[in-house]
C-alpha cells in the first residue's frame, strides 16, 4: 500500500484497475474496427466490470469456503487479494448475452462482434492484474531453486513466480490476438474462441506447479485444471462452428 495526499492506494486493486482500463483501450479500438457505436461500447463495458468483479471475488470465495464461513467480514475485502478468473468469465459471457438479448431488436450488433470487443482485451487486463499478485505475496508455486525463484518470508523458501509466468504468457497471448485482429481474413467470433484456447492451456499447464496445499481438487485433480480443458474445448468446437458458419 502506498500514500499520496493523504489517500492510501492499495497496490493490488491499482494493478486490477490498470489491467482493465487497458483491456477497455483494446476492446475500444477492435469496437471501432468492427463498426460498434461508442454507447453501445460504454454500456457493455459498465456490466461486464461490475459482474466480471463480482464474479471473481465469488469463485475465490467458494474456493476458499473453509476460511471464508468463520471471516464473513473478509468477504468483500476484495483488496487484501483474492480474484478468479473463472468466476469473472462465466458472469462476463452472461452478461454479453444478455445485453445482446436487450440490443438486438434496436441494434444489428453480432453477439460473436461483442464477445471480441470483451475479450481481446482480456489477456493484456490479466497481465497487468497478475502483478498485483506480486505486491500481494500470493500466486506462488511449488518450492524451486531456480534463480529465478521468489522468495516468500512465511515459508522461507524459493518458489515458482507463477504471476510472473502468467503474467508473461497472458501477455504473448494478447499480441497474439491483437495481431490477428489486425488481419482482413478474420471472421468474427475467431479472437473470442482463440483466447478461450489459449488462456485454457496456459491454465492447464500452470495448475501444476502449484502447492498441493493451496488447490482447490475434484477428485485429487485441480478444479483450474478442469476448468481450463473445458475452455480449450470450448474454444476449439467454437472455432471450428465459426469457420464453416462464416
Amino acid at each position: 500500500m502506498i500514500e499520496i495526499g493523504g489517500i492510501k492506494l492499495h497496490l493490488y486493486g491499482l494493478f486490477i484497475g490498470l489491467g482493465i482500463w487497458a483491456a477497455s483501450e483494446a476492446g475500444f479500438r477492435l469496437s471501432k474496427k468492427r463498426k460498434i457505436k461508442e454507447k453501445t461500447f460504454n454500456q457493455l463495458l459498465i456490466w461486464v466490470v461490475i459482474n466480471g468483479v463480482l464474479g471473481t471475488r465469488l469463485y475465490h470465495v467458494i474456493e476458499y469456503w473453509d476460511y471464508y464461513q468463520q471471516n464473513l467480514s473478509a468477504i468483500p475485502k476484495i483488496w487484501e487479494g483474492g480474484l478468479g478468473i473463472w468466476g469473472g468469465f462465466i458472469t462476463g459471457v452472461l452478461t454479453i448475452l444478455i445485453f445482446h438479448q436487450i440490443k438486438k431488436k434496436k441494434e444489428k450488433t453480432k453477439l460473436t462482434d461483442l464477445l471480441d470487443m470483451v475479450t481481446i482485451g482480456v489477456p493484456l487486463g490479466q497481465a497487468i492484474g497478475r502483478w498485483g499478485n506480486f505486491f500481494n505475496k500470493e500466486l506462488y508455486g511449488k518450492v524451486t531453486s531456480l534463480p529465478w525463484g521468489w522468495y516468500i518470508e512465511e515459508t522461507g523458501k524459493k518458489h515458482h513466480p507463477l504471476f510472473l509466468y502468467e503474467s508473461i504468457l497472458n501477455l504473448a497471448l494478447f499480441l497474439i490476438l491483437w495481431q490477428t485482429s489486425k488481419k482482413k481474413k478474420t471472421k468474427s467470433g475467431e479472437i473470442t474462441a482463440m483466447y478461450l484456447m489459449g488462456y485454457g492451456v496456459i491454465r492447464f499447464c500452470l495448475e501444476w506447479l502449484r502447492p498441493e496445499e493451496i488447490w482447490w481438487k475434484v477428485q485429487g485433480v485441480p478444479v483450474a485444471a478442469i476448468l481450463g480443458l473445458i475452455s480449450f474445448s470450448l474454444g476449439l468446437i467454437f472455432y471450428l462452428k465459426n469457420r464453416n458458419l462464416n
